[in-house]
């Protein structure tokens, strides 16, 4: 149905940490974008709305992202937004 469409995204890869254990993509829907942070062995996934641009720290303890022109901080140890 025409109305369902708004509700379809496309995903779009974004960044691997370096160790291989999280992966960063995004949800492009036509009105918002989501970022979504997913841990690889438990498939567990953080759902970040109108988050933009990310990075992954190259020790793989964190990664940082901006969301709401802030910007955020995920401790993938302790799996916490941390700032």
């Amino acid at each position: 149905m025409p109305e369902d469409y708004s509700l379809w995204s496309e995903l779009k890869y974004r960044d691997l940490s370096e160790d291989g254990k999280w992966i960063a993509f995004v949800l492009d829907y036509k009105t918002t974008d989501t970022l979504v942070l997913q841990e690889i062995a438990t498939g567990a996934k953080l759902s970040l709305a109108k988050a933009g641009d990310s990075k992954f720290s190259l020790d793989s303890k964190w990664f940082a992202y901006v969301q709401n022109d802030s910007l955020k901080i995920f401790d993938l140890q302790r799996k916490k937004i941390r700032f």
